[in-house]
């Protein structure tokens, strides 16, 4: 996993929302929504208990990561545990990484 920081027990918030560390904020925000739309618990209503156990667990880590990461102080936090004093990984070159 590119980004994510080493030893973590879970996807950390930028992996909860399906995103690299150099997103934006506007990123972040259309991943809650997307996010939301197929966990919020009102939304799996009717499924089998383990489905909607498993979605409601997603929604709230999705949650969480929003709530961190859309605060710029908390974000800069996150990140210098993460990642260190110098905070997030810068994103790659662009074209550097193209598949052939």
């Amino acid at each position: 996993r590119t980004g994510e920081p080493k030893g973590a027990d879970n996807l950390g918030h930028y992996g909860a929302l399906g995103l690299q560390p150099w997103c934006s904020e506007k990123d972040i925000k259309v991943a809650f929504q997307g996010l939301a739309k197929k966990c919020h618990p009102d939304k799996v209503k009717g499924e089998p208990e383990t489905v909607a156990k498993a979605m409601s667990t997603l929604f709230a880590r999705a949650t969480e990561a929003r709530r961190v990461l859309q605060d710029a102080s908390l974000r800069a936090a996150y990140d210098a545990a993460c990642w260190g004093p110098g905070g997030r990984p810068a994103p790659p070159l662009p074209g550097r990484w193209r598949a052939r």
